[in-house]
């Protein structure tokens, strides 16, 4: 609301001073801090139907006859209306918020009028509004590290389905590896199977845990429990029940196998607490095609070897890129906008760090090692 009143009032003052209230020169004359909004779920509800009703009346008012033309075709009137039609409803003669299912898919839905491609973003306890930058360096030890692709997406977009745009854009490069480190955010065992075939890249990252309580328990029946004969397609569990139900079906884009225990078959089974809660039904699974399941269970199996650990350490080092790029050259800032313009910023950031790196190698400067704070070195403190 307030980007579009200060965008109108620069095309004809005249126009919109005589259409306003005091009460709306002294609420958007100056920036909207959150720390000025009312506080509470119902305070912020009737704020939000304030201003809902003005932005109403102020387009309203644009429509009109007698309205400067130019102001219809204004940037920030455009993505005002969008801003209503995507916020706000009219329900019972008033103007209020939608109700959160009713919204927009946060692909579609902006945060910023001064940035209409910035996107809400959400990584564990970090939470942004912009952009995500995914860097890909180097790390063999008789080379300076140096950042050798950039990529920059919308913040909504997750981590996992970037790994084939990255082995792509290193593929024009004459870039690709032999072996990959990544971060376990990345690793999707369909991509590792693809890329040992297709491009002999061995993808190294922690894949995806089993987070069902089976598995998490301990003492419970997991999926590794289950024999699982794929030339015949049937399933046999730990106390000798088979089952033929095999369903194939597409999740997220790859097959999966759907099978399901019988009522029958579970029900007076004495290990059943072990297997499952369901009061009324058997026992289900969900598992990936041969291929890829036996290649995320070897994964699984492989990165508590002493030797993979050793490699995928190695990784560390993106986590030191991402520090000095941030502490150093504000990159979690971006000084300008849209996807393209931050694009750019992201990839000077890795030229000069490359130029930094370049150059201390060349003055045989060692590399940083992490630092220890104060307290944390009596770990290796000897008395």
């Amino acid at each position: 609301m307030r980007a579009a009143l200060n965008a109108i009032a620069k095309v004809d003052p005249q126009w919109l001073y005589v259409r306003v209230t005091d009460g709306w020169l002294q609420d958007y004359s100056r920036r909207i801090e959150e720390y000025r909004l009312p506080k509470g779920e119902k305070a912020r509800n009737e704020y939000g139907s304030v201003v809902g009703s003005r932005t109403l009346r102020l387009l309203t008012l644009i429509e009109a006859d007698d309205a400067p033309a130019e102001l219809k075709n204004l940037k920030m009137v455009k993505i005002l209306r969008q801003m209503w039609d995507n916020q706000f409803e009219i329900r019972d003669g008033k103007v209020q918020f939608r109700p959160a299912k009713e919204l927009p898919p946060a692909g579609e839905r902006f945060d910023s009028p001064y940035d209409t491609e910035a996107r809400y973003g959400n990584k564990r306890a970090t939470t942004w509004r912009g952009y995500k930058v995914h860097y890909t360096e180097t790390c063999d030890e008789d080379c300076p590290f140096l950042i050798c692709n950039v990529e920059t997406t919308a913040a909504i977009i997750p981590d996992i389905v970037m790994g084939e745009a990255i082995h792509k854009s290193l593929r024009e490069k004459s870039l690709l590896p032999s072996v990959h480190l990544v971060d376990s955010g990345y690793v999707e065992v369909k991509w590792i199977v693809q890329s040992a075939k297709q491009k002999k890249v061995q993808i190294i990252g922690p894949p995806r845990l089993n987070n069902q309580w089976q598995s998490l328990s301990k003492n419970g029946f997991a999926l590794t429990d289950f024999s699982i004969d794929w030339e015949n397609k049937q399933v046999t569990c730990p106390a000798g029940q088979t089952t033929t139900n095999w369903y194939p079906r597409l999740l997220h884009g790859a097959e999966n196998i759907r099978v399901r225990f019988k009522c029958s078959q579970c029900n007076n089974c004495e290990k059943k607490p072990l297997c499952t809660r369901s009061v009324r039904e058997g026992r289900s699974l969900g598992f990936a095609n041969k291929e890829n399941q036996l290649a995320l269970e070897q994964a699984r199996e492989v990165q508590n070897q002493e030797s993979w650990q050793k490699l995928y350490s190695q990784r560390a080092g993106i986590e030191g890129t991402f520090s000095q790029a941030v502490r150093g050259f504000g990159l979690r800032r971006s000084r300008y906008l849209g996807e393209r313009k931050t694009h750019l910023h992201n990839l000077a950031t890795a030229s000069a760090i490359n130029i930094g790196r370049s150059i201390a190698w060349l003055a045989d400067k060692p590399r940083e090692k992490t630092r220890i704070s104060w307290f944390g070195k009596l770990k290796h403190l000897e008395l």
